[in-house]
């Protein structure tokens, strides 16, 4: 564009010098005819003074057009810098804005963990409910792996101190400081926020199955038919001297049936072991066993050696004719 401007100046000027230049030549002869007498009228007619004015004018457009330009272009040069200013500040404010919510975080954070899981023993810890409702916000607002991570730990160490403390308070016939109505709610809604990422719990996944599968077991053998099963110190044996308490004891058919609830995250090759291990903890109570779990039980897992056992795959009220023909055939052979 520039290149194309200067040699269109050049062009005018060359042609105003030369005719000029013949306009000169031919006015100053002393004898003037033809096309000298002709040039010589035209140039002192109106329009020799047109075309001297349209180059005049043709030379301020293209010096005009070139400073336009070149404001043009520092006006877009000025736009661009001050977008990359507001873009660094822009970053800069996010960056602090983020540094700020990290550390609120890591504040809510610290007073949840160490109040669900008190560094003091003395000191009373927070109701389970209210432990998974903090921790279920806390996960919603994460945002690092980290903080889910931790999340998922002091979780973990929740529902196990909770059911330690929940045998405790059974043990000293007292009320069970996490029976509250609203623990299903809380752990559903924390195990539907924290799916498929670092911040679930294996843990709150296992208290929501069991507290399902009380629920599922009173749906088919009525509320009064399930209740807490008595602690009962072991005599004999491997276990001797060990205070074990099952999940539950429900009577069915006139029979009581010890329930175990079993949960694995998915199929496992654990579950067999695990089988075992609950027949011979709960073998002392004398009376017909039922595991429940999530996993799909294989025959490794079913056969226990004991016909008064029994192994039952249970997700949901789908599964509940499975469990319901389980408790008949434990009680019928009992």
């Amino acid at each position: 564009m520039t290149k194309r401007y200067g040699w269109l100046v050049l062009g005018i000027s060359v042609a105003a010098f030369a005719l000029g230049s013949g306009l000169t030549f031919v006015i100053a002869r002393e004898h003037r005819w033809g096309i000298g007498l002709w040039l010589s009228d035209f140039a002192k007619s109106s329009g020799f003074a047109g075309l001297c004015a349209l180059a005049a004018a043709t030379i301020a457009f293209t010096g005009i057009s070139r400073q336009v330009r070149v404001s043009r272009e520092a006006l877009a040069h000025a736009e661009k810098q001050a977008l990359k200013s507001r873009r660094h500040t822009q970053q800069v404010f996010e960056h602090a804005q983020r540094a700020d919510a990290d550390r609120a975080w890591w504040q809510s954070f610290q007073w949840a963990s160490s109040r669900a899981i008190p560094e003091n023993p003395s000191e009373t810890a927070l109701p389970l409910v209210s432990v998974v409702r903090a921790l279920e916000a806390l996960a919603r607002s994460a945002s690092n792996e980290v903080q889910r991570g931790a999340i998922s730990g002091v979780m973990d160490a929740a529902t196990d101190l909770s059911k330690s403390r929940s045998i405790n308070a059974q043990s000293a016939d007292e009320p069970d400081p996490d029976s509250d109505a609203g623990i299903q709610e809380a752990l559903e809604a924390f195990v539907t926020t924290t799916a498929n990422t670092s911040a679930s719990s294996t843990g709150a996944e296992a208290r929501l199955y069991e507290i399902d599968v009380m629920s599922a077991i009173r749906r088919l053998s009525g509320p009064s038919a399930v209740r807490t099963a008595p602690a009962l110190r072991v005599e004999s044996g491997l276990l001797a001297g060990d205070v074990i308490r099952p999940d539950a004891v429900v009577t069915s058919h006139g029979q009581e049936v010890i329930i175990e609830v079993k949960y694995l995250r998915k199929s496992s090759s654990m579950l067999a072991r695990r089988v075992r291990e609950t027949v011979a903890r709960l073998s002392e109570f004398q009376r017909p066993i039922l595991i429940v779990t999530p996993s799909e039980s294989d025959s490794q897992a079913r056969r226990t050696g004991r016909p008064k056992v029994a192994v039952v795959q249970w997700r949901d009220a789908n599964d509940d004719d499975a469990l319901r023909l389980a408790l008949d055939r434990l009680t019928q052979r009992a």
